[in-house]
């Protein structure tokens, strides 16, 4: 974070407390703008605070940082909570990141070491074999030395490396490649793309060439950014500046790109004759068509179309030559997989191989030779694998795993099949299956060895009634002699758009805090896909105020049953989890002593005026829609802050070169909060925001876990743990 060496208020020593006079926050002089909707004349009274080009703006963002920082910096043990978590995450010194396996099974991995952030790109022959061999480090080349590895790709036949690079906190990236035997950087260079959209990087399966996501603008404040992207092909040896369009709006007016849409392309096998493109977004389903690698090398560009959005498909592979095999949550909200021919898909009338689980939703599958895999989940909590041979009707075998698994992956590569199984207190165990013996090889990987400390925590999964009745998930995360007395510091994390899930993962960070004496609590809120498609439609435009009123009722669940008290809850959200956060505690601000941001998305009535706003009225409407508006202005927690309310502590970060969540949308909210606040000595209201950095995506690991200890610490602090608290001065 920017370090600004200028004092916005004086420490003053009351006798013998341990406390501090806080000053008023910086303040802002807003302007207020009036905006009228099909009858609704509402008004912005910090509109100019849009204008990212007023250095009166930038200049309240530092001064907000310092306000922060002159906070934080007195809370004890701040510090020392940093070195825990990245003693917990890099016990040798380093993170691994970016693990991926080739098809041929060479498994590459990076190394980010934590004094200095630094990485080198490292190597196995094969997955198994125990020496690591050292690929590449961009510190070591003038040229790269200011960027960091965002993505690796493997060609299919292993030979070549497409690597991603980014500036530090950004995601607008550069491609280069990498000769894997010879170690040799090639001279070939790709700008102006996002690596992170879609699958980001394909080989075409002779291994010549890629194709990759083309933006002809990468000013993040720009107006056009994000809008009329192309697809390009690019051979191997051509010169990267000639770009060979391949699927865009303008080459291919006849399908009806909008200019928000990504054209998005996909090739599946190494030995397939089509290349997939998908007009693709925040929706999530696609319309989807084929074209043949040939005729694309001819330069024919005519795309045929084989399934559209309605036809709710995710998940899809060739199957022989001209067959597919798709999950679709058409007429089956928890996905039930088909087969059908390429040249007629039809979700509702195709053959079903496997049905619907009513308790299950499906995830993941694979196909090798004749049998299908699939993994499927329960509440977005507990995983099941099973496999079914594609030649029969016999039914579907339940899979003995391992280990119990929260959420389970399947890769196919090179017709062997690897499976990941992922829970919340363990890292992530990668196993090789062997089918026609039906066991399971675990994977020799390197890893950071796993903390003792976190074998004393344990997971409880509960289903808790919201508003209207609805169940909802609940996970809770304690040591396993915590005493159920109200006295809990508890810090409850929630999501809820988009239809993304918060299945189990392993991360220090969550386990950090049950070990500091807390507890971690994931509500699996509507709008999230815990529990299938319609989990995700229940809390999608007019039915969004789902998302924080079930938030809200596990926190209630929480207070009631003595795992905590509201002078003790903490609520937790980062970007489209904002709505949900800020309009938690707006509605229910007495249900929490702290809420925590991280980029926040919240001022929902000017969303598809920011950086890709347009996009994301397919999750969460327009205003130009009477109906949607009235949801869009029930969503906005700017709108619903009152003057003479008591709310949390709160304390929201935000990145400046943000492009998924415009810097001042958080601002904006903070700024108003600020205001209205009458209790800053008591529950400050602090706003931090990092110029090097975006959304947050490519962010090393030491500028992560600084701003996860200075969060838990201000949390720890607001919610009475006795090893955090605010300093006295001389």
């Amino acid at each position: 974070m920017l370090k600004i060496v200028l004092s916005f208020f004086v420490i003053i020593l009351l006798g013998c407390q341990k406390s501090m006079n806080i000053n008023k926050p910086p303040s802002f002089k807003g302007e207020t703008k009036r905006y009228t909707y099909f009858g609704t004349t509402y008004q912005d009274s910090f509109s100019n605070m849009e204008d990212l080009k007023d250095s009166t703006i930038t200049n309240w963002f530092h001064s907000q940082n310092v306000y922060a920082n002159n906070i934080l910096n007195k809370i004890s043990n701040k510090e020392k909570l940093y070195k825990t978590l990245q003693q917990y995450d890099q016990t040798d010194g380093y993170a691994l990141k970016n693990r991926v396996i080739s098809e041929k099974g060479q498994y590459f991995f990076l190394k980010e070491f934590k004094e200095d952030n630094r990485q080198e790109l490292f190597y196995r022959p094969l997955i198994k074999d125990t020496i690591a061999i050292k690929l590449f480090e961009p510190s070591k080349i003038d040229s790269f030395k200011e960027f960091t590895i965002t993505k690796i790709k493997p060609s299919w036949d292993g030979e070549l490396l497409a690597l991603g690079l980014s500036q530090p906190g950004e995601e607008i990236a550069m491609i280069i490649f990498i000769e894997v035997s010879s170690k040799k950087v090639l001279p070939y260079k790709i700008t102006n793309t996002d690596v992170n959209l879609g699958s980001g990087i394909n080989w075409l399966p002779d291994n010549s060439g890629i194709t990759y996501l083309y933006l002809p603008i990468t000013d993040i404040q720009n107006e056009q950014f994000y809008l009329n992207t192309e697809t390009v092909l690019y051979q191997l040896g051509e010169n990267p500046n000639h770009r060979n369009v391949i699927f865009s709006k303008k080459k291919n007016p006849e399908l009806n790109i909008m200019p928000e849409d990504f054209p998005l392309v996909s090739v599946h096998a190494t030995n397939s004759d089509y290349i997939f493109g998908s007009i693709s977004g925040v929706n999530s389903y696609k319309d989807t068509y084929m074209t043949t690698i040939s005729d694309l090398k001819a330069g024919r560009y005519k795309w045929k179309k084989i399934f559209s959005h309605d036809d709710k498909i995710d998940q899809f592979y060739v199957y022989g030559k001209d067959s597919i095999v798709y999950s679709t949550a058409k007429n089956a909200s928890k996905f039930k997989i088909c087969k059908s021919s390429l040249n007629s898909v039809d979700a509702t009338q195709n053959d079903c191989i496997i049905d619907e689980n009513p308790n299950e939703v499906l995830i993941d599958f694979a196909l090798q030779d004749t049998t299908i895999l699939i993994s499927t989940i329960k509440n977005g909590i507990e995983s099941y694998v099973y496999s079914k041979s594609m030649k029969d009707q016999s039914p579907k075998v339940n899979m003995d795993l391992p280990v119990k698994a929260g959420s389970c992956y399947i890769y196919n590569k090179n017709n062997e099949i690897y499976i990941s199984l992922n829970s919340w207190t363990l890292p992530r165990q990668l196993y090789q299956y062997d089918i026609l013996k039906k066991e399971f090889d675990y994977i020799d990987i390197p890893q950071i060895p796993f903390p003792d400390a976190f074998k004393h925590i344990s997971v409880e999964e509960i289903e808790v009634p919201s508003h209207d009745g609805t169940m909802v998930p609940l996970t809770i995360l304690s040591k396993k002699d915590k005493k159920r007395d109200g006295k809990n510091s508890t810090l409850v994390l929630a999501y809820g758009s988009y239809g993304t899930s918060l299945r189990p993962v392993y991360q220090p960070a969550f386990l950090t805090w049950v070990l500091e004496g807390g507890i971690f609590a994931i509500a699996h809120v509507r709008g999230g896909g815990e529990k299938g498609e319609d989990w995700h439609k229940a809390g999608f435009k007019n039915t969004k105020p789902n998302t924080w009123k079930d938030a809200n009722a596990a926190t209630e669940y929480l207070i009631t049953n003595k795992y905590t008290s509201k002078d003790k809850t903490a609520l937790l959200a980062t970007s489209a989890g904002g709505i949900m956060l800020a309009r938690a505690i707006t509605e229910r601000p007495d249900l929490y002593r702290v809420a925590l941001g991280i980029v926040p998305s919240i001022n929902l009535t000017r969303s598809e005026f920011q950086v890709n706003g347009k996009n994301n009225i397919k999750e969460f409407g327009t205003v130009k829609d009477s109906v949607e508006f009235k949801a869009l202005y029930e969503m906005d927690g700017f709108h619903h802050l009152k003057e003479d309310e008591e709310y949390p502590a709160v304390f929201f970060t935000a990145g400046y070169k943000d492009q998924r969540v415009v810097v001042w949308d958080p601002a904006k909210f903070m700024a108003k909060l600020q205001f209205y606040d009458n209790n800053y000595q008591e529950r400050p209201k602090i706003f931090k925001v990092d110029f090097e950095s975006g959304h947050g995506v490519n962010n090393s690991n030491t500028t992560f876990y600084k701003s996860v200890a200075e969060m838990y610490a201000f949390a720890f602090w607001q919610t009475g743990h006795p090893d955090y608290e605010l300093g006295t001065s001389d």
